[in-house]
């Protein structure tokens, strides 16, 4: 989670839904760490994160973040159709391993190294968000959130990936029933029909 004392502001990192942008985009009004990397580095927001926590979930951040909340700080997050999070996962690091081996491993479990980027958007940002940010229109909703805070801080893109095929040319039937069991929650809450 970020923490930006200037802003009185708090950012949940939900994974693979334009969190590097926003981690960008806020480095202005940031405390800077003892030896930042740069941002096209591997590995370079995770100084910028309040004790380096990117993906945590709201259940371990809630002692210290909650009376923040308490205060009158603002906590936002992105939220972002599950289907195209793991769509956009697989893309990234799938390197051309079969679908399914990807996302389930031999043993037909999730694989244990995808822990972190198969959480749900309400799990890592938890109750209190005050301010969702849609991901099919976030340009508009970041711009009206900086407006709120008094700043400017256009977008960063920082992760592009050229593959940029939708979940159902990517994804196995296997996955997409799988979505729609493990992010039941997000997929209610949100409103979304499907892939």
């Amino acid at each position: 989670m970020l923490r930006s004392e200037k802003l009185r502001l708090l950012f949940a990192h939900v994974p693979k839904s334009a969190g590097s942008a926003v981690t960008a985009a806020l480095l202005p009004w940031l405390k800077c760490p003892p030896h930042p990397l740069p941002v096209d580095t591997h590995g370079w927001q995770m100084g910028w994160y309040f004790q380096g926590r990117m993906h945590h979930p709201w259940i371990r951040e809630e002692q210290w973040a909650g009376p923040l909340l308490d205060q009158g700080w603002r906590l936002a997050a992105i939220c972002r159709n599950p289907w195209h999070r793991m769509a956009s996962l697989y893309r990234r690091v799938g390197h051309g391993q079969p679908v399914d081996d990807f996302f389930f491993g031999h043993n037909g479990t999730i694989h244990h190294q995808h822990r972190h980027h198969i959480q749900t958007a309400l799990d890592v940002a938890g109750p209190r968000v005050t301010d969702w940010l849609p991901y099919d229109c976030l340009e508009t909703a970041w711009g009206a959130l900086c407006r709120d805070l008094g700043i400017r801080a256009p977008l960063v893109p920082t992760n592009y990936t050229p593959d940029q095929r939708g979940p159902r040319e990517v994804l196995t039937g296997r996955v997409i029933e799988w979505v729609w069991a493990h992010f039941h929650r997000d997929i209610t809450a949100f409103g979304y029909s499907g892939p």
